[in-house]
C-alpha cells in the first residue's frame, strides 16, 4: 500500500501519461523544424518560391487588364487569394514550428540551468 493519499496516487498515471504525451508532442515538433532547416537551407529553395511568387502576383495582374469586366477581374481574384493562402499557410507553418522548437530548447536549457543551481552548481552561460 502507498504512503500517498489516494487523490494523488489515483491521479498519477494521468499526470505520468500526459507528460508522455506533452513529451512525443515536442519531440516531434523538433523533428519537423529540423526538416524545415534542412528544406530552407538547400541551394534551390529560393528559385523553388520565385516561380510560385510570379505565378500568384500573375493572377493579380491579371485581374487589373478586365477593368470592364468584374466577372473576369473577381475569378482571377479569387484564385489569386486561393494560391497566396496556400503559400501563407505554408510559410506560416515553417515559421511557428521553428519557433515553437526554439521555444521548447530554451525551456530545456532554463530547466537544466534550474537543476545544476539546485544540485548547487553555479552555471556560467
Amino acid at each position: 500500500m502507498s504512503s500517498l493519499p489516494y487523490w494523488i496516487t489515483a491521479r498519477l498515471p494521468y499526470y505520468r501519461e500526459q507528460q508522455e504525451s506533452i513529451i512525443e508532442e515536442q519531440r516531434r515538433i523538433k523533428e519537423k523544424a529540423s526538416r524545415y532547416d534542412l528544406l530552407i537551407n538547400c541551394l534551390g529553395y529560393e528559385d523553388f518560391l520565385k516561380p510560385m511568387l510570379e505565378k500568384i502576383n500573375a493572377e493579380i495582374s491579371e485581374a487589373t487588364k478586365y477593368p470592364l469586366e468584374p466577372e473576369k477581374q473577381r475569378i482571377h481574384i479569387i484564385r489569386w487569394n486561393a494560391m497566396r493562402e496556400v503559400l501563407d499557410a505554408a510559410q506560416n507553418d515553417v515559421i511557428e514550428t521553428r519557433k515553437e522548437r526554439d521555444r521548447i530548447k530554451q525551456e530545456e536549457l532554463d530547466y537544466i540551468r534550474l537543476m545544476n543551481i539546485q544540485r548547487g552548481e553555479e552555471v556560467n552561460a
